[in-house]
């Protein structure tokens, strides 16, 4: 009897993995997702910040009258006059920079390029990841509508960099290989069932795991990625995978609270199904 509850429980742990998998990859893990939760990853202030401090330098050195502008819009003076020096403040031009990031009109138009920054971070493709030139502009002309026209076309492209993480193995497990380990649960569980007439603890079993199972990814697909990891590090990277959990959390919860749920019923099933380790006693006549 142990032998065949041990291989319940086995299949019920390989199928529960290949639901991780699966589920990851269509929830935390798709960057398509990232892409229609553009605007929640911008709305972290780490990261406007983030991308600003990125930005400033290159058009400080590349586009100086367009970081002047800048500059200027952010300190209420007048644009600076063609020909003359202007000055540059990082801060302002900083701050100029995250301001319009919070703009839902800019966080559109940064769909693509937010989406290829979370493939990177996740391995699902290699860096660096390109701020194109036409989104550089027009963040530069949404923060100071008053730039030069003349100086616009100095604007440059940005690249970042972001580091590829150990999640790229998991990631790529999970989504191609998903089914192979399912069917292998399945077999296992199938398998345990057939050699077993214990009904009552079979569905105590997969109760149990269900349970188990949706505690864990409930911790670690929700819990910890936008709770844990944003009160620990103020890494961007770590942050935008976050604001992606964040952002799709509705239908991650319900879908595990579901299974909880399923779970909870067989466990309370059991309670009421005939234990056959019990003899059953006949009437006396």
């Amino acid at each position: 009897m142990r032998k065949r509850t041990g291989l319940l429980s086995l299949g019920m742990l390989v199928a529960g993995l290949a639901f991780t998998g699966w589920y990851a990859s269509r929830t935390v893990l798709d960057t398509e997702r990232t892409e229609r939760v553009a605007h929640a990853v911008l709305t972290d202030a780490t990261i406007r910040a983030f991308l600003a401090e990125r930005i400033e330098p290159v058009l400080a050195e590349r586009a100086p009258a367009a970081a002047a502008a800048l500059t200027a819009q952010a300190e209420g003076a007048a644009p600076a006059v063609p020909g003359q020096p202007a000055g540059i403040d990082a801060a302002s031009v900083q701050s100029q920079l995250a301001t319009v990031l919070a703009d839902p009109a800019i966080q559109r138009d940064l769909e693509t390029f937010i989406g290829d920054l979370h493939r990177v971070v996740i391995g699902e493709m290699t860096g660096p990841v390109t701020l194109a030139q036409s989104d550089v502009f027009r963040l530069v002309v949404a923060a100071a509508p008053s730039t030069p026209p003349d100086t616009l076309a100095a604007i440059p492209p940005i690249s970042f960099d972001p580091p590829v993480t150990p999640i790229n193995g998991l990631r790529a497990a999970g989504a191609h290989w998903w089914w192979l380990i399912g069917l292998g649960g399945i077999a296992l569980v199938a398998t345990a069932l057939a050699l077993s007439e214990d009904r009552r603890s079979n569905v105590r079993t997969i109760g149990t795991w269900l349970i188990g199972l949706s505690l864990v990814q409930l911790l670690v697909l929700w819990l910890i990625p936008v709770h844990v990891v944003p009160a620990m590090t103020d890494n961007v990277w770590a942050l935008t995978v976050s604001k992606v959990a964040e952002a799709l959390n509705g239908g991650l919860v319900i879908g595990l609270f579901v299974i909880l749920g399923i779970g909870i019923v067989c466990r309370f099933a059991n309670l009421f199904m005939r234990d056959p380790t019990r003899p059953t006693t006949s009437p006396v006549r």
